[in-house]
C-alpha cells in the first residue's frame, strides 16, 4: 500500500503510517496463527458481479461492470485483469473494418470504426491519465446541448447485459458522435453534429473541446458518396 501511495501521488517519502508504525506492523502478533488461511471477505455487490468462491475476482468484476466510469490508475496503465475484463464483460468495441467506407463498400451512414475509436481513446487513454480538462467540461457541454435541443437523446442504445442506459451513456455517445461526424464531414448521416462547420456554429464549446484532441481539418472521406 505504501508503494502504491508513493507511485499514485508522486511522493518519494513513505506515508506517515509507515514512518511511525512500519516496524511494529511488520511483526505479526505472537498469538496470531501464521499457518491458517484467512476467511475471504463476503462480496457486497449485485449478484451478477459475484464469482462463486472468489472474492478477489468478484470485486474485480464489480469494478469492471459497475464502476468503470470512474475507475482510473494514476501514473500507470490499467492492469491486465481490468483491460481484459472490459472486453469480456462489457462487450469491448463493436468496430469492424467492414463498416468503413472504401471503394466497393460504400457506407452512406455513420462510421462505427471512428465512433468506437473515440470511445476507446476516452476509456483507455483519458481514464488512464486522468484527463481532468476533458472531464471538467464534457458533462456541462452535453447538458447544454441537450437542453438547447442541439443533441437528442430519444434513442435506445445496445448496451452490455446489466448496464442501464443513463446520462453517462448519452454523454459518451455525444462525444463519440461529434468526433465521428467531424471526421466524416458529411451532411445528413446523423440528426446533428454531422459536419465540422455545423458543430462550430451550433455547438462551439464542443467544437473547441474536439479541436483540442483531434484534427478538425476536412479530409477526403468516402468521396464516392454523393449527399
Amino acid at each position: 500500500l505504501n508503494n502504491e501511495y508513493k507511485l499514485r501521488y508522486n511522493h518519494t517519502k513513505d506515508h506517515m503510517c509507515v514512518e511511525k508504525l512500519g516496524i511494529l506492523l511488520s511483526i505479526p502478533p505472537k498469538n496470531s496463527p501464521l499457518n491458517v488461511m484467512g476467511t475471504d471477505a463476503t462480496p457486497a455487490m449485485p449478484e451478477e458481479c459475484k464469482v462463486p468462491g472468489d472474492s478477489v475476482a468478484s470485486y474485480r468484476k464489480y469494478y469492471i461492470m459497475k464502476k468503470h466510469r470512474f475507475a482510473t490508475w494514476k501514473n500507470k496503465l490499467p492492469p491486465k485483469w481490468y483491460s481484459e475484463g472490459c472486453i469480456k464483460y462489457l462487450g469491448g468495441s463493436v468496430a469492424n473494418a467492414r463498416y468503413q467506407c472504401y471503394p466497393g463498400n460504400i457506407d452512406r451512414g455513420g462510421d462505427p470504426v471512428i465512433h468506437e475509436l473515440v470511445h476507446q481513446i476516452n476509456h483507455q487513454v483519458f481514464e488512464a491519465i486522468n484527463e481532468v480538462y476533458f472531464y471538467e467540461r464534457i458533462f456541462n457541454y452535453a447538458m447544454d446541448a441537450i437542453e438547447k435541443g442541439v443533441y437528442s437523446t430519444d434513442y435506445e442504445q445496445q448496451l452490455a447485459e446489466g448496464v442501464v442506459q443513463d446520462m453517462a451513456q448519452f454523454i459518451g455517445e455525444y462525444w463519440a458522435t461529434t468526433n465521428e461526424g467531424m471526421a466524416m464531414n458529411k451532411a445528413g448521416f446523423k440528426n446533428s453534429h454531422d459536419k465540422i462547420d455545423w458543430v462550430k456554429e451550433n455547438d462551439p464549446n464542443m467544437f473547441a473541446l474536439a479541436e483540442r484532441y483531434f484534427p478538425t481539418e476536412p479530409w477526403d472521406y468516402c468521396s464516392d458518396v454523393e449527399y
